[in-house]
């Protein structure tokens, strides 16, 4: 379900106090007057919507949220190590979620954990000696 919010600017002011008040995930801000644009925004919006966002963090640091792992929902740890490298998923040892998916946070998971859209994945390797 995507929320498309029209905007109808009255005055600079009111525009920033719309970008204050608190949206639904997945919402569009739209400024355009044509309907056609409108509608174009929506269809897009509606076919990335089986899309989550995934967002890495490594050990000791914050995690980083400028530039998440766009993957399809239903995906879990062991496309996301494919993502990053071919190696990761045989040297994979577990990984710590953060977000909608785990039950408590963080939750020690396994490979086949399915995450959800906006959680925060640090994957553990194993050592030379595991």
């Amino acid at each position: 379900l995507c929320y498309i919010f029209r905007f109808i600017p009255i005055c600079s002011s009111s525009f920033f106090f719309f970008l204050m008040i608190r949206r639904p995930p997945r919402s569009t801000l739209s400024s355009s007057s044509a309907a056609s644009d409108v509608y174009k925004r929506q269809v897009s919006t509606q076919s990335t919507g089986d899309m989550i966002r995934i967002f890495t963090k490594k050990h000791g640091a914050h995690p980083d949220f400028v530039k998440p792992f766009v993957v399809k929902s239903r995906a879990d740890c062991e496309h996301i190590c494919n993502r990053i490298h071919q190696d990761l998923k045989a040297r994979f040892k577990y990984a710590m979620v953060w977000g909608a998916s785990a039950k408590h946070q963080p939750q020690r998971v396994g490979i086949n954990h399915v995450l959800e859209d906006e959680d925060v994945l640090q994957i553990v390797l194993k050592t030379a000696n595991e």
